[in-house]
């Protein structure tokens, strides 16, 4: 584990912050490679980091259930979401380059330390379902090959603990980053398939308002589109990262953008493989059925096999995100917060790797419990859609403080249309909850 004194390396020069990163690859193949890890470690940072954690093993087994059972129907509504994801993520950007704080530290600062307090409690119960729905997908992927359930979910807890305990965290990020990548063979799939554009617009502007199946699918899609967890992440990685500057905000924009893009086009890949390749309205129980639904179009072997990295990948990702977001959380609540954690030893940052430890360790203990994967993946996007209200108020009303400067803050007609669509989305996502029971 690295050592910082005072302060994380700053990521404005790659070079600089992302050199440890090189260790990652034998020194024979570091020639060979060189041009592919400058161009990863050029679009790299928390922007895409966060994005692409968003296309979680949950979110793809929500997206598979929703092409199984109502077609093309959800499409719309994904592409609907995306300029929102942006625009929120942004504000995570604006606040953590010009605060130096993640989320939760604002949070303390600016209401109190109960409120971070709730805010830090509520966000932790929603990693340790959301993190228990990560390992599932490896679990998933382990058991797809023959492996006991034992062996899934212990290997993937050791394997994240591990990691978290030995990088850094530009090391995390890169190998997160890579994994992240990995539900684009959904990409390659879909234009396999050559789906009419007009068929799948046609299809997606049809609402099922009588059905509570597709109102609990709208809350879970919500949900795991625009997930509460990804956006204290990407503040607290800003403020990790030792961004700082107009320079540096435009950058990680960028680079936030191309991760919302890249999350958006994965979700609506995932939904239209799976709806062109049924021929039947049916619910996904596993990961074994996502195979069975591509193999008549893709076949068994490259359905099985895309189907793993592709969850494999995911889980791993958003794993990483989610397991710092609560150590960061708890530590920021508490008055604790150190950015610079993940490059700390265990010794100097104890209650982080404490946390750290004990949410991966909680759950695995969940998963052991022989919970239905699929369900506990959806109800954990509609837990998320309840969250979201309360993560976007502060978000917002950060904003529009002086926590930013003048320049950046939220003001004019810009903030009210936010605030409208901010209701919106969270009105929809909770009543679509409700509908739902």
């Amino acid at each position: 584990m690295a050592t910082a004194a005072t302060s994380c390396v700053s990521s404005e020069d790659p070079e600089v912050a992302y050199g440890e990163a090189s260790v990652l690859l034998p020194k024979q193949s570091k020639n060979m490679h060189e041009t592919v890890l400058s161009m990863l470690l050029s679009v790299a940072g928390p922007g895409l980091f966060a994005c692409l954690a968003d296309s979680d093993a949950g979110a793809l087994f929500t997206y598979g259930d929703s092409g199984a059972r109502w077609g093309f129907t959800f499409v719309v509504l994904l592409a609907a979401l995306t300029p929102l994801i942006y625009m929120t993520q942004d504000l995570t950007v604006r606040l953590g380059v010009y605060t130096k704080k993640g989320l939760t530290a604002c949070i303390r600062e600016r209401y109190g330390p109960v409120v971070a307090g709730v805010t830090a409690f509520c966000l932790a119960f929603n990693c340790f379902f959301a993190l228990a729905s990560e390992l599932s997908g490896i679990d998933a992927v382990v058991q797809l090959w023959g492996a006991s359930r034992w062996t899934g979910s212990l290997g993937a807890g050791l394997i994240l603990i591990t990691a978290l305990l030995t990088l850094t965290y530009k090391q995390v990020e890169v190998i997160g980053i890579v994994c992240g990548l990995s539900p684009l063979m959904f990409v390659a799939s879909m234009l396999v398939l050559n789906v009419s554009p007009l068929q799948v617009l046609a299809s997606g502007l049809e609402l099922h308002v009588h059905s509570m199946d597709w109102w609990m699918l709208v809350a879970a899609n919500i949900g795991a589109t625009l997930m509460p967890w990804p956006l204290f992440f990407q503040q607290s990685a800003v403020a990790a990262a030792g961004l700082s500057g107009a320079k540096a905000l435009a950058d990680e924009r960028k680079k936030t953008a191309l991760g919302v893009i890249a999350a958006q086009t994965i979700s609506i890949s995932v939904v239209i493989s799976v709806a062109a390749t049924i021929h039947a309205r049916r619910n996904l129980s596993g990961i074994v059925d996502f195979v069975k639904v591509l193999e008549p179009d893709l076949g068994h072997a490259m359905s099985k096999i895309m189907t793993s990295f592709a969850f494999l990948g995911a889980s791993l990702a958003s794993s990483f995100v989610v397991a710092l977001t609560a150590a960061w959380a708890i530590s920021e609540a508490f008055g604790m917060d150190d950015r610079c954690a993940m490059d700390r030893s265990v010794f100097e940052a104890p209650a982080f790797y404490s946390t750290l430890v004990a949410g991966v360790t909680l759950a695995v203990w969940l998963l052991f419990s022989g919970v239905k994967l699929v369900q506990l993946n959806i109800y954990i996007e509609m837990l998320n859609s309840f969250f979201l209200p309360f993560a976007l108020m502060m978000i917002y009303s950060l904003a529009s403080t002086d926590s930013l400067p003048s320049a950046e803050r939220l003001a004019g007609p810009y903030k009210w249309f936010l605030a409208a669509t901010f209701i919106t989305v969270s009105v929809m996502g909770i009543a679509s909850v409700g509908f739902s029971l």
